[in-house]
């Protein structure tokens, strides 16, 4: 089969793999298929920002801030904080701005547990959203602790390498194989049907194997094993028909079917 692409491959190794068109991972991986799950684990990386930047002591953290005295309005008390708490109502404003007003809430073993209305207290203010602030050295949640959702872009890629790694695998041995192999005509004995795993629900890919019988440079007959992906080709190959391998000397019993990769 397809004996004039063939035969203008240069029968002794080195050669390159342009010459096959399919054996170029852009026809391995098309576009298309890497759409979706890049864009899944793009979501799955920005997730930890998004958790982060809507957390108002992250954002004091690491945003620019000022520290300005403030001044109790109202304290409530009420039983939180593994015991009772105050909420600490307080107004301020910013480089003579306006009033900002903010409630929060004080545990036994802060230092202004005991403070009262008229009182200074020090807040903590961003300086480009006063709105975000808090009682200065007052913990909050530590931007340390969104450190394990960085993970979240590992647990995307693990869902998706199932899907891809073996094509991906099979493609840059089918390479190497035509790059350092010896070429050599053969016959089809059988193929073996197999089906590709996958995830439930998303289309996968089944490579079948294809059993050839060829001659050795010595004359001895040897057998290999190529993988082949292309419904077409496999319903053309009859027991007894003439195909196209790549084989390694070393390794005679692994080819790649060139007739496969001519597209």
């Amino acid at each position: 089969m397809f004996e004039n692409q063939l035969n203008t491959i240069p029968p002794e190794p080195p050669r390159s793999a342009k010459l096959l068109p399919g054996l170029s991972l852009r026809s391995a991986m098309s576009r298309g298929s890497l759409l979706f799950p890049l864009g899944f684990v793009t979501l799955f990386s920005m997730m930890p920002l998004i958790f982060a930047f809507e957390d108002p002591n992250v954002r004091l953290a690491l945003g620019h801030t000022e520290t300005i005295e403030a001044k109790v309005l109202h304290v409530a008390k009420e039983g939180s904080c593994k015991g009772s708490c105050a909420d600490v109502t307080y107004g301020f404003s910013p480089l003579g701005g306006p009033e900002y007003r903010a409630t929060r809430s004080v545990c036994p073993r802060s230092a202004y547990f005991t403070v009262r209305p008229g009182e200074p207290i020090p807040v903590k203010y961003l300086v480009s959203d006063p709105s975000v602030n808090a009682v200065a050295g007052e913990t909050g949640t530590n931007p340390g602790f969104y450190a394990g959702f960085l993970l979240f872009p590992v647990f995307a890629i693990v869902f998706f390498v199932p899907l891809f790694l073996p094509q991906l695998r099979r493609v840059l041995r089918d390479r190497s194989l035509f790059r350092k192999g010896r070429i050599a005509r053969g016959t089809v004995l059988f193929v073996k049907q197999s089906a590709g795993w996958t995830w439930p629900g998303w289309p996968g890919s089944s490579a079948s194997e294809v059993f050839i019988q060829y001659q050795l440079p010595s004359g001895a007959p040897a057998e290999a094993i190529a993988s082949c992906q292309s419904d077409w080709l496999l319903r053309q190959l009859a027991p007894g028909i003439s195909v196209h391998i790549a084989y390694l000397p070393s390794q005679p019993s692994r080819a790649v079917l060139l007739d496969a990769y001519i597209r």
